[in-house]
């Protein structure tokens, strides 16, 4: 393998890391740790920024991993993807809009087991 340059930020149990203009999010086990507060259903801010695009609106389907908007951040792009397959319950940001770090941007539909 080579090295390579990545940038990372953690947020309640995702980790989003940052490289060759995606940002994949991955959940990180606590052993013994309970439900983050905002769940899975909520994609958040990594980082502080500004929402530059939106790729979805509510009731749109998506596929795991599947770009759902675009932020701007220490002067690149992010691409914040879907954590799992499902439909879009609501988009709670616009395209311009100054965002904090954990700010929930979209929530998908809750997953119902069967």
């Amino acid at each position: 393998g080579r090295a390579a340059e990545a940038r990372a930020a953690v947020v309640g149990r995702r980790v989003f890391v940052h490289r060759g203009g995606r940002t994949p999010a991955f959940r990180r086990h606590v052993p013994g740790g309970g439900e983050d507060a905002v769940g899975e259903d909520a994609l958040t801010a990594p980082m502080p920024g500004f929402v530059r695009s939106i790729r979805v609106g509510a009731g749109d389907g998506v596929e795991k991993d599947r770009i759902l908007l675009v932020m701007e951040a220490m002067k690149m792009e992010h691409a914040l993807t879907a954590p799992r397959h499902g439909t879009v319950a609501e988009v709670l940001c616009a395209p311009g809009d100054q965002v904090d770090q954990g700010a929930v941007l979209l929530r998908l539909e809750a997953e119902e087991f069967q």
